[in-house]
């Protein structure tokens, strides 16, 4: 853009260069909403997240990270995405898996999600519900009705004499 200035007979001219930014944002939530799973000890769980370009220019080089108990593993199907165009989203799995002696109950995985042109990260606190594997159930369940069937033969056989 050439800018002039006059006044009387003296002139000025400049030349000027105007370079336009966007600005960058996102957000990041769950496929469904929700900000809780369920997980079995020893076996991996998906848990599907969504990264939304609210900015005015694309985002470059998402990286997505997370943060779970000791011992566990949490992996992300798309470690990085590329770039994600303005108004666009991506979707993301993590499988979280914990370790097959994990004490049922609630644990927190933390998922992030940084972009080079953001200074802030977008950060999921999913609460994940550990339940033990149901066989063992089955298993004292199997072992009460054996009991219970052997001591009504005893009375059966050895009853009143």
């Amino acid at each position: 853009v050439v800018v002039t200035a006059s006044a009387g007979d003296y002139t000025a001219q400049t030349q000027l260069i105007v370079e336009i930014t966007g600005s960058y944002s996102f957000t990041m939530t769950s496929a469904d909403g929700r900000l809780n799973t369920s997980a079995t000890a020893g076996s991996g769980t998906p848990y599907q997240v969504v990264l939304t370009n609210t900015g005015s220019a694309d985002l470059e080089n998402v990286t997505l990270t997370a943060n779970a108990p000791s011992n566990w593993d949490a992996t992300w199907d798309t470690p990085s995405i590329a770039s994600i165009p303005v108004g666009q989203s991506a979707s993301a799995t993590v499988t979280i898996t914990p370790p097959s002696g994990t004490i049922a109950g609630d644990y927190v995985v933390t998922l992030s999600a940084r972009a080079d042109q953001v200074t802030s990260n977008q950060t999921i606190q999913l609460r994940t519900t550990v339940e033990t594997s149901s066989i063992w159930g089955f298993v004292g369940i199997a072992l009460i009705a054996i009991v219970l069937i052997g001591l009504f033969l005893v009375f059966q056989r050895y009853g009143r004499r």
